[in-house]
């Protein structure tokens, strides 16, 4: 009886041992290899909860999205981006293909941040987030001089490739620092090598910087007047020996 027991114990491992080997050399199995991709080709697509028009909106995409492919049925898509999960007409899809993990990812690290994260492209895409100064993110792709980038919430979003630079691929990425789209930081403007502070600090907005000339032209010996008729400031100095200002 012992013996038996032993020898079934053996038997049992062996094949257990077998089978783990056979799975790793075959792989995973090719349902699960790859997964069916599409890019929203409509300005902005409603995601409905069935298929078809008489179904309710349950998301909206913007134009050149990339999303995962979950099913489909008849000329209806199911798809998936982020935490929005609906249906999509294959009219409002193109460049279906299965998408193949790279063997290497990109990485890119913010040069001076924060920079602003944006649902497409381009500039006139709506800004999802901001990202901090020197935060490093993994690249999914690349179009027109934008990087796309994986988010930690799990969306993605855009980005100017002359605002990032490449870093080594075995970097860790360390992409929780994001911020608010309603939060900017306070840029610090710098006079012959002291830092001013004003009573309306500088501030970042839609990429621009925005300061009080006014307080710098005065620490620099300047005046200034305001003439209302010409809705107009008049900056006036006698002399000036080139003092150094640096906005950071």
């Amino acid at each position: 009886m012992l013996m038996g027991a032993k020898i079934n114990k053996i038997y049992t491992l062996v094949v257990l041992t077998a089978a783990i080997f056979t799975f790793i050399l075959m792989g995973p199995l090719p349902g699960h290899a790859a997964a069916e991709t599409g890019v929203v080709s409509g300005s902005v697509v409603n995601i409905r909860s069935g298929a078809g028009t008489q179904f309710d909106i349950s998301g909206t995409l913007y134009k050149d999205t990339r999303v995962e492919i979950l099913a489909k049925t008849g000329e209806w898509y199911k798809v998936q981006y982020g935490k929005i999960n609906g249906w999509l007409h294959q009219s409002l899809l193109s460049n279906t293909t299965t998408a193949t993990p790279p063997l290497a990812t990109k990485k890119i690290q913010v040069i001076d941040g924060p920079i602003n994260v944006r649902s497409g492209p381009a500039t006139t895409y709506a800004i999802v987030t901001k990202i901090a100064d020197k935060a490093i993110f993994s690249v999914l792709d690349e179009k027109d001089g934008w990087y796309r980038i994986s988010l930690p919430d799990g969306k993605t979003g855009y980005v100017a490739d002359f605002l990032v630079k490449e870093v080594n691929s075995s970097v860790v990425v360390a992409n929780d620092k994001t911020t608010s789209p309603s939060v900017s930081s306070s840029p610090r403007v710098i006079l012959n090598g002291t830092q001013m502070t004003f009573e309306v600090p500088p501030i970042i907005e839609n990429g621009r910087t925005l300061v009080p000339l006014r307080a710098i032209f005065e620490a620099m010996g300047a005046t200034v007047s305001w003439n209302g008729s010409q809705y107009q400031s008049i900056c006036a100095r006698v002399s000036f020996t080139g003092p150094g200002i640096y906005p950071q």
